[in-house]
């Protein structure tokens, strides 16, 4: 059975941004052009990576042993349906204020979005990090037992949530590539095209 933590060279408990750190690492060493690098060094690393960084598959991973060499392109379904959610907020927001979307910069709204849901996000993680290394210490502190099942838990909990926070980022970076060569063509209107400060209700997540 192949080991694609091993292949990563990381712990079978290394988080998403472990994963992704060591698959870049790896990767420039793996590569077909790089000295001992190989096209099925790189083909392996690049599985471990695909694997590791999906949850369903990691699980099943974990659980059969087996990795799926062509699974259904998860990340490029979860930036359509971030795409998806920024269309329908923006065009939410047109009728809430009685605009034609036609005539508003649906693009710039999409964009918008999705760039404030990141933010949003973002600011998350520092306070989420803080509250983990807290978390450690209180479990030092205490003796084994039912106190340090539980603040395992809560930690498990965190990691789970900055483990969501990186997926999502990722996918808001996919999302925008996709929109990077699209152009709308707006209909005319007397009144200018809809901007940044006439988008006050856009949705804060992901």
């Amino acid at each position: 059975m192949t080991d694609l933590y091993a292949a990563l060279g990381i712990e079978r408990t290394a988080d998403l941004a472990t994963v992704r750190a060591a698959y870049r690492r790896a990767s420039k060493k793996a590569h077909p052009d790089m000295p001992g690098g190989s096209e099925t060094r790189f083909a392996l690393v690049k599985l471990a990576h695909d694997t590791l960084t999906d949850d369903k598959r990691r699980r099943h991973y974990d659980e059969t042993g087996e990795a799926e060499q062509n699974p259904v392109d998860n990340e490029a379904s979860a930036a359509l349906a971030c795409l998806a959610s920024a269309l329908e907020s923006v065009i939410g927001e047109c009728a809430q204020i009685g605009r034609d979307p036609a005539t508003v910069n649906l693009l710039e709204g999409m964009r918008i979005w999705i760039r404030k849901s990141l933010a949003a996000e973002a600011k998350q993680r520092p306070d989420l990090e803080r509250m983990l290394a807290t978390n450690e210490d209180l479990r030092a502190r205490f003796s084994e037992g039912v106190m340090r099942q539980l603040l395992d838990a809560r930690a498990r909990n965190m990691r789970v949530r900055l483990d969501q926070i990186a997926r999502n980022a990722h996918t808001g970076t996919a999302a925008l590539a996709l929109l990077h060569d699209v152009t709308f063509d707006h209909k005319p209107v007397a009144t200018p095209h809809l901007t940044l400060a006439q988008f006050p209700g856009l949705a804060n997540r992901l």
